[in-house]
């Protein structure tokens, strides 16, 4: 059952699902009135059939033209009418139908409490139900005292059923991989990314069909940015990374202005020597700046997306994407303010100084910050103050980031997912997202996305193999090859999506600037974008293959082979497809407890393997 406020997009959902594989298919009547004034059910048949139930359960046939002509105000024309239809019946041909019915609601909300009372009444006759989100009026009915939302419950239940192959399904279903954020799956979005903020915030974009321009100071810009990263996490699920150094500009922008107000209020009063104006600017730039940032961090632990929950965002403290001079100490003051900030805290409900979750924070460790006599040592000073406190920030050398990724110096996701090294560059490929910072020859990384994510389970592999070496290579790369398929699900979801399912992300900026109606196949292909083979586990596996964890040099042996094979089959598929697939270090969050009961219920506890309730993430070690 889908349910909710009037006008809130239930029908559009209906739609939505009928219409995904066919866009002819027969489907529900919208508009911003209350259209379905009346409870109908959507089944599969052989043919597109109309009908209603009347009140004393009579079967009655119509044509669609009628059906799609009832509406809240026909009905209220007509006076009685409502009183005649319990409820419609429509029948049509669709693959997602095979397996159950739909029933699409009138509002709860509305004026007419008689679309309330219909709803309330075929409540009990559903398995499931989804709400849509809205504005919501007080009303006495039993359901608004359920603030749940289980949507994700439907989009599992027909990933589960309906759109991933049966054997993928139950691999999942068993803990054998994990196909992540089934929740999701029934929409064409994506994982993680790095939000192009620069584009945005220098050349404008748009949010709620409004213009945004370029902002006129800093504090204008950092409400801008937190505006975008709700917009942009509302219309993806997973993490997403964005770039002080972005906002950095805006500090002269916002300096130029003050000094021209400070001059302004000084005329007239004598006369004021260049150094006395320049330090009343620096002082208020200061409190600008101040401000600034407590807006970021306000903002972003306050704001809910449409999915209830506060941006899952990390912020890169890079001081060397910036030019050195004026920029950079500007840069160094904005990460000042945000380690003090956050070595502070936030008040909780009961005025106690906590640690918000968001923004994680990444500072960049290099030459320039890293000595004694480097010009911003005691800035790191203050991260290690902060690392000390308050866990954060995290670190990135920038040295071996080099050596490791062909030069380049880049922020990973919000859940420690990193970009592969932009290929498609060096390979002559253009300005394909039609970004409005772009520079030939440079490389791209904001503005890029990950795909999706399915997590091997290595513990499994290891227990079916029962310790035979030559039975766990051969399970190992069947299973990798499930793997594979159920990554090429993710991939092909994704194909076809168009600019306009969400236009923060595809037209205005966030990732590219594509015309409406175009669609963002060319992004997932030639690196611009990634998908990755996660994996969870090694230390148990190592355990039940050798005896000893992979920090054990007979153990770590092992471990690296396992990590070559995971990395190869990713080279693989990747040479093959044109696809940046890549290994991936899965945080597991609640997929652990659900490996760790699978692997209890099909092989027993094995002492050091599965007698814990869960499973180590990726390469870690037990702390127990």
């Amino acid at each position: 059952m889908i349910y909710g406020p009037n006008a809130a997009g239930k029908t559009s959902i209906v739609n939505r699902i009928l219409s995904q594989d066919n866009p002819k298919i027969a489907t529900l009547p919208i508009d911003v009135r209350d259209t379905t004034a009346i409870p109908t059910y959507i089944s599969g048949g052989d043919s597109n059939l109309y009908s209603f139930f009347s009140p004393d359960n009579q079967l009655k046939f119509i044509s669609e033209g009628y059906f799609k002509s009832v509406n809240r105000e026909m009905l209220d024309a007509i006076n009685g009418a409502d009183r005649l239809i319990k409820y419609f019946v429509m029948t049509c041909k669709n693959q997602y139908l095979k397996k159950m019915t739909i029933l699409d609601t009138p509002g709860f909300g509305s004026n007419n409490k008689t679309n309330s009372i219909r709803t309330i009444d075929v409540i009990n006759e559903c398995d499931a139900a989804a709400k849509t989100r809205g504005v919501v009026s007080q009303i006495e009915n039993p359901w608004e005292h359920y603030k749940f939302d289980i949507a994700g419950e439907v989009s599992r239940d027909l990933t589960k059923r309906l759109l991933l192959p049966e054997k993928i399904s139950k691999a999942n279903e068993e803990g054998v991989l994990h196909f992540h954020d089934a929740d999701y799956f029934v929409q064409p979005i994506f994982n993680c990314c790095l939000i192009n903020i620069s584009d945005m915030l220098d050349n404008g974009t748009v949010m709620n069909g409004k213009l945004i321009e370029s902002p006129k100071g800093f504090q204008v810009a950092c409400t801008v940015a937190t505006q975008i990263i709700a917009a942009v996490a509302s219309n993806q699920y997973g993490g997403q990374s964005i770039s002080l150094a972005h906002l950095a500009p805006f500090v002269d922008v916002s300096r130029n202005k003050i000094r021209r107000e400070v001059k302004t209020e000084l005329a007239g009063l004598g006369n004021f020597d260049e150094a006395d104006i320049e330090q009343i600017v620096e002082k208020r730039v200061r409190e600008e700046i101040k401000h600034g940032i407590q807006t970021i961090q306000y903002q972003l632990i306050t704001l809910m997306t449409c999915n209830g929950q506060a941006p899952f965002v990390t912020m890169y403290l890079n001081l060397f994407e910036v030019p050195e001079g004026r920029e950079r100490d500007d840069l160094a003051l904005c990460i000042e303010e945000v380690l003090n900030q956050r070595i502070q805290g936030v008040r909780n409900e009961k005025g106690v100084w906590v640690t918000p979750a968001f923004p994680k924070l990444i500072y960049a460790l290099d030459e320039g910050n890293i000595r004694e006599d480097s010009p911003y040592y005691e800035l790191t000073k203050l991260a290690a103050r902060c690392t000390a406190k308050r866990m954060v920030p995290d670190y990135i050398s920038l040295k071996v980031m080099r050596e490791l990724k062909g030069g380049d110096t880049y922020t990973c996701m919000g859940c420690r997912s990193f970009l592969t090294p932009d290929r498609f560059t060096d390979a002559g490929v253009g300005n394909i997202e039609n970004r409005g910072n772009y520079r030939e020859g440079e490389h791209r990384y904001y503005g890029r996305f990950n795909q999706g994510v399915v997590t091997i389970n290595l513990v499994d592999v290891a227990c079916s193999s029962y310790g035979d070496m030559d039975k766990f290579w051969s399970i190992l790369d069947e299973r990798l090859e499930l793997c594979h398929r159920a990554l090429r699900w993710r991939h092909e979801r994704l194909l076809g999506t168009v600019s306009d399912v969400a236009p923060i992300l595809w037209q205005h900026g966030a990732l590219a600037r594509l015309g409406k109606g175009e669609k963002i196949d060319k992004l997932l292909y030639g690196g611009y974008s990634t998908i990755s083979l996660g994996y969870a586990g090694l230390c148990e596996m190592c355990y039940r293959m050798l005896g000893v964890t992979h920090t054990d040099p007979m153990g770590k042996e092992f471990a690296l082979k396992v990590m070559k094979r995971l990395n190869d089959k990713c080279a693989e598929w990747k040479a093959a497809e044109n696809i940046d697939y890549s290994v991936y270090g899965t945080p597991l969050e609640s997929t652990t407890y659900k490996f760790a009961k699978a692997l209890q219920k099909r092989f027993g506890v094995i002492p050091g393997v599965t007698d814990k309730n869960y499973i180590t993430n990726s390469y870690h070690v037990h702390v127990t």
